[in-house]
């Protein structure tokens, strides 16, 4: 596989390095290792997408023996950038 440069204001992940083989079973049994855990870890509330792909690359290298290491190339210029916002936590009403 070629080195690729992410495009400005893009993330591109994948779900191995180059001539690796990727993992395709998981207990759920509908995803690989990459995104069974890409999906449990994106919907962390206000986490920058690269700390999120960051975990993901940690838990699917450590789960798989280093035998799969997925990696990411970004052209993100902007810093925290959550996919899930931070839920606004309703204060306590005031009491009249």
């Amino acid at each position: 596989m070629a080195a690729m440069q992410a495009p400005d204001d893009s993330l591109i992940a994948f779900a191995c390095a180059a001539s690796e083989t990727v993992e395709d079973s998981m207990p759920n049994g509908r995803n690989g290792v990459f995104t069974y855990h890409l999906l449990k870890h994106i919907m962390e509330p206000g986490e920058d997408i690269r700390l999120v792909m960051t975990n993901v690359i940690g838990t699917v290298t450590n789960l798989t023996n280093k035998q799969q290491r997925p990696f990411f190339t970004s052209g993100l210029r902007q810093q925290d950038i959550p996919l899930v916002p931070f839920m606004m936590q309703e204060t306590n009403p005031k009491h009249n």
